[in-house]
């Protein structure tokens, strides 16, 4: 069962609107997760998904990249915590994270002996 189908079962009397709104909310929330996923030992484990998930709610002006102001201000990351990521994937500080840099990154992590990566 789908969220939204969870949602207008449990919820009768919330309309369309409502329910996208927990259902943006809740994808925002999966974004936030992401990140920190990333940030973590087990960064292999993110899916293709998640990092689209990821690149829609955290990607303000809609580039595509993600910047440091980006992670730190919609990714709710410390600024150490976002120069974390950009070494992880290689970027200066004065640059974007692409999600190709990301993808790079987790496969990178899944040819380590004894890794595979979800998705």
């Amino acid at each position: 069962m789908t969220l939204r189908a969870f949602l207008c079962l449990s919820f009768s009397t919330l309309n369309p609107t409502n329910i996208e709104c927990i259902i943006s909310w809740c994808n925002a929330f999966r974004a936030l997760e992401v990140l920190k996923t990333l940030l973590g030992s087990d960064a292999v484990a993110v899916s293709e998904s998640e990092i689209e998930v990821l690149f829609k709610f955290i990607d303000a002006d809609g580039s595509g990249d993600l910047t440091m102001s980006e992670l730190v201000l919609g990714g709710h990351l410390t600024r150490s915590q976002a120069e974390q990521l950009f070494e992880k994937c290689r970027r200066k500080n004065d640059a974007a994270i692409s999600d190709k840099d990301l993808r790079n990154y987790i496969k990178g992590l899944a040819m380590a002996p004894g890794k595979d990566m979800k998705g």
